[in-house]
């Protein structure tokens, strides 16, 4: 069984080869790339300047970003790839907010990469590790482009072992696979990061991942919200929000939100979170109000896991899960765990371990603004008579049992609260728990 202990990336600033900081807004080239000094032709550092050199300046680079600003590209053509349209990411790099030692007091701090609709906004090639920090990719468009995926980020090749999207924002993309991010990277992790509001264009049964579309290897998402995303063309067909596409590969989603994706602005159909024939692991998520079906997972080898836990999976539009094509193992509760709330019976949770089914888990949608890096994202708190309070796994939180519930909640409370009042904490079902405070979120106030 695996131990799923949080996963935190320790991000260093001060061991990279070399660091360029970006003082214009101007989408502009370097001038004699891999001479390790960012200069475009009027003696200003540039975003794409800065990526042009870390390019050829091989090793694990840094580049800074001033706060507040937004970057747009511009420029439609050139004499190489990375002179023009989509920024070309070739070598190890981190992409930062400058400062990164010092928090944010909101997400306006944030500063925001605009591709203006001339393609995607980022293309990761042949980089080892590649890290973005508190920043806003949007903009992104690839229905011009040959290969018509990632809209806001694509991840080429599995030669990237690291990608990671951390303390961002993703919104505002369109593509007709990975419209917000498409990722082909050995690992990849999105963390603290709301996805949203990304759509799938017109494109054919390939069509599928309107905020995240996973083709390489394991997927982490954790502390994040994928919501509102959408697909902006009629269809029968029901794509994934959130796809594990690859078969050779795991995805686990760890107290995180994902919710109301195909409700807006073109209302059709998206599941919330699609497995293709591969393993899916979700502890402490909160997938609801989706406009397909909330989880689907497919598997005919008859050798994929779909491992839930301390989930909530309700009030979706067609029904909670699709689970018929799913040969391998399906494992909502044992005499381990369970403790999942689910508003029908599609998922046909055991009767056991604290499986709650035809239920509504009564829960009320919040937008949290947090400073310190933390994006704007919703996220959906029990009610006080919610059934998801205290009714999680019993167990201790920082062991790493896969049965337990996750130490920290979506928005970083620390779990258990007693949310009852009943003198004993036990942490609560789905992504956040419990901390109603009716002085503060009553309508009166």
């Amino acid at each position: 069984m695996k131990s799923f202990l949080p996963l935190l990336l320790l991000l260093s600033f001060n061991t990279f080869s070399a660091t360029f900081t970006v003082n214009s807004t101007s989408d502009t080239v370097d001038i004699a790339p891999g001479d390790g000094v960012c200069l475009d032709g009027i003696g200003d550092c540039s975003l794409r300047a800065a990526i042009m050199e870390s390019n050829v300046f091989k090793g694990a680079d840094t580049v800074y970003l001033q706060r507040s600003t937004t970057y747009e590209l511009t420029l439609v053509a050139g004499a190489t790839d990375a002179s023009f349209g989509d920024l070309d990411i070739l070598d190890s790099l981190t992409l930062s907010i400058i400062n990164p030692g010092t928090v944010t007091q909101s997400a306006d701090e944030l500063p925001v990469i605009d591709a203006n609709g001339i393609g995607r906004v980022i293309d990761v090639f042949n980089a080892t590790s590649v890290t973005l920090f508190a920043v806003v990719i949007t903009g992104g468009d690839t229905s011009n482009e040959v290969f018509n995926m990632g809209g806001g980020i694509l991840v080429n090749t599995p030669i990237t072992t690291n990608f990671n999207v951390l303390n961002s924002i993703v919104f505002g993309n369109f593509s007709e696979q990975g419209a917000g991010i498409q990722t082909y990277a050995a690992e990849s992790l999105i963390s603290f990061t709301d996805i949203s509001f990304n759509g799938l264009l017109d494109g054919d049964s390939f069509t599928k991942g309107a905020g995240i579309n996973n083709e390489g290897g394991d997927t982490t998402i954790q502390y994040s919200s994928i919501h509102n995303n959408a697909v902006n063309f009629n269809t029968p067909v029901c794509f994934g929000s959130v796809q594990n596409s690859s078969i050779d590969s795991d995805m686990f989603i760890f107290n995180s939100t994902i919710a109301l994706n195909g409700t807006s602005p073109f209302n059709n159909c998206l599941t919330g979170v699609n497995g293709v024939q591969s393993s899916l692991f979700l502890v402490n998520a909160t997938v609801t109000y989706n406009s397909g079906w909330g989880l689907s997972s497919s598997d005919s080898s008859g050798n994929k896991d779909l491992f839930i836990r301390n989930t909530i999976i309700a009030t979706n539009s067609i029904n909670d899960c699709r689970l018929k094509n799913h040969n391998g193992m399906i494992n909502f509760g044992d005499a381990n765990g369970g403790h999942n709330i689910a508003s029908d019976v599609s998922c046909n949770m055991p009767a056991i371990s604290g499986n709650m089914e035809i239920t509504d888990p009564k829960l009320d949608e919040f937008k949290a603004v947090f400073p310190g890096f933390f994006p704007t994202f919703i996220y959906f708190e029990p009610l006080p008579d919610s059934p998801a309070i205290d009714n999680g796994s019993p167990l201790a939180v920082n062991v790493g049992d896969p049965n337990a519930c996750q130490q920290f909640d979506q928005i970083l409370r620390l779990r258990p609260i007693d949310g009852n009042g009943n003198g004993s904490a036990v942490c609560d079902i789905g992504a956040v728990e419990n901390n109603y405070d009716l002085i503060f979120k009553s309508d009166f106030e």
